[in-house]
C-alpha cells in the first residue's frame, strides 16, 4: 500500500531539492540557500518522527505458508511473534529478512514464539544467525508494555497443559482503543475458558487459532469476540 505522509515527503523533497539547484545557478539571497539546507535536512532527519506520530503502530501478518509469523512495530520498538517453519526451505531467509529488509527493519527487540510446534518456531535459529534479537520469549512469556500500549499473555492454565496446543500462548494487544488477539493454536477448550471475559468484546481484529483448524475458533467464541 501506498502511505500518504511518504508520497508527501518525496514530493516536498525534490521540491526543495529543485529549488537548491536553482539557487546554485542564479544569483540570489545567501540567507536563500541557508535556509533551503536547512529545510531539506529538518524534512530528512523528522520524516521517522512524522511517521511514529502519523503510524503510531503497526501489525504485519506475514505470509509463511503453513505457519505463522506476526510482526508489531510500535513506538520504536519491533515485536515478532513465532517465525514459521518449514522442513523443505529456511523461511528466515526466503520470507521474513527480505521482508524485514524492505521495513526497513535492521533489528527485534522481542521475539516470542507462542509454542513448541515446528511452524510457529523452526526458523528461529536461522533468524538469530542473521538479525540482531534483543529477547527471545518461549511459552514462558507473560506481558510487555510501553506509553498506551500493552501485549499480554491470557492463556493462564499453562501449567495444566497436557499437549502443546493447550500449552499454547494466546496474546493479547491493545494500543489506546484498538484491541488485537493473536491465539497461535489455542483450542476450543481454551477459548472456552475465555468466554465471557469482558475486554474481548467487540475486538477489532482476531487472528483466528490452529490455522483455520476446525479445533479452534469455535463459534460461540466469535459470537462473543464479535471481531
Amino acid at each position: 500500500y501506498v502511505r500518504p505522509f511518504d508520497t508527501l515527503f518525496l514530493v516536498l523533497g525534490l521540491i526543495l531539492l529543485l529549488l537548491w539547484v536553482w539557487s546554485l545557478r542564479k544569483h540570489v539571497f545567501p540567507w536563500l540557500k541557508v535556509f533551503t539546507i536547512v529545510t531539506i535536512l529538518f524534512v530528512f532527519v523528522t520524516q521517522t518522527t512524522w511517521e511514529t506520530w502519523v503510524y503510531p503502530f503497526r501489525i504485519h501478518f506475514i505470509n509463511v505458508g503453513q505457519g505463522d509469523a506476526t510482526l508489531i512495530t510500535i513506538q520504536q520498538k519491533t515485536i515478532l511473534i513465532d517465525t514459521g517453519g518449514s522442513l523443505y526451505r529456511d523461511l528466515a531467509s526466503d520470507v521474513l529478512m527480505p521482508y524485514f529488509r524492505k521495513q526497513g527493519i535492521q533489528g527485534l527487540n522481542h521475539v516470542i514464539i507462542t509454542h513448541d510446534d515446528y511452524d510457529h518456531g523452526g526458523a528461529l535459529t536461522s533468524l538469530q544467525e542473521q538479525i540482531p534479537i534483543g529477547e527471545i520469549h518461549r511459552f514462558e512469556f507473560s506481558q510487555l508494555h510501553g506509553p498506551s500500549w500493552q501485549l499480554k499473555n491470557l492463556n493462564l492454565w499453562q501449567d495444566e497443559a497436557k499437549e502443546d496446543n493447550e500449552n499454547s500462548l494466546i496474546l493479547w494487544f491493545q494500543y489506546a482503543s484498538c484491541r488485537v488477539l493473536i491465539t497461535g493454536d489455542a483450542s476450543v477448550a481454551l477459548e472456552e475458558r475465555l468466554l465471557f471475559y469482558s475486554p474481548l468484546r467487540g475486538l477489532d481484529v482476531l487472528r483466528i487459532g490452529h490455522h483455520g483448524s476446525n479445533t479452534s475458533t469455535s463459534d460461540a467464541f466469535l459470537k462473543w469476540t464479535q471481531p
